[in-house]
């Protein structure tokens, strides 16, 4: 008889713990981004150094970074969210190891459209080497080129920080600004350092098209 309650009692045990690692699974899953579409070249490395060809289809390992070329492109989703990835651009994408939708981006060079949905867990962080942008759920592009870095906002508000001056601006619709890591943060075709946005020449609903 207690040989009969001990083998339960393993079983129920084995049960349990395949039970939770479901459940853990299922929680990274949905914490993973996807490539949905790409245009070559497109790569991604866990280590920026030993870089391999992205295809529609891969699951982005966290704290990855990704490079496109000239003609590359990538679209990676993860449920509601998107992230467009442009030409030419460095970008490192990492999720939370808590199952919660926050997002941290080191973006060295180019330019990528985030469209974050909104909810009580979706966080997004995009730090390039000018500026940080702090937002909860949004549409807006991150652009660093060489020297200068800018956030344009298509939907929702973004926080700005520079990142040299602790300058803050935040960021509405159909604005932007722009930060040379130097003179703090101004608007575009504004003079001089100024923590308010203007309107954005750049945003528009086509950006995200992949080709």
């Amino acid at each position: 008889m207690m040989n009969t309650h001990a083998a339960y009692r393993s079983a129920l045990a084995v049960f349990v713990s395949l039970v939770g690692s479901m459940i853990l699974a299922t929680t990274a899953m949905a914490s993973d981004w996807r490539v949905t579409r790409v245009s070559q070249p497109a790569y991604y490395a866990a280590d920026s150094k030993s870089w391999k060809p992205l295809q529609a289809g891969t699951v982005i390992p966290a704290k990855s970074w990704i490079n496109t070329g000239a003609t590359g492109r990538v679209l990676l989703q993860r449920d509601a969210d998107t992230v467009v990835i442009q030409p030419n651009t460095k970008t490192g994408l990492a999720g939370a190891r808590d199952g919660s939708r926050r997002i941290s981006v080191q973006h060295r060079a180019g330019s990528i459209l985030l469209d974050i949905n909104r909810g009580k867990s979706s966080r997004v962080r995009v730090r390039t080497h000018q500026l940080t942008a702090v937002v909860k759920g949004t549409r807006f592009t991150v652009t660093a080129n060489r020297g200068r870095s800018s956030v344009a906002v298509e939907r929702g508000l973004v926080q700005v920080r520079d990142n040299r001056s602790g300058q803050v601006a935040n960021v509405g619709a159909g604005r932007s600004v722009s930060s040379t890591g130097k003179g703090g943060l101004s608007g575009s075709g504004a003079g001089g350092s100024s923590s308010s946005a203007v309107p954005s020449s750049s945003g528009n609903g086509n950006s995200s098209a992949l080709a």
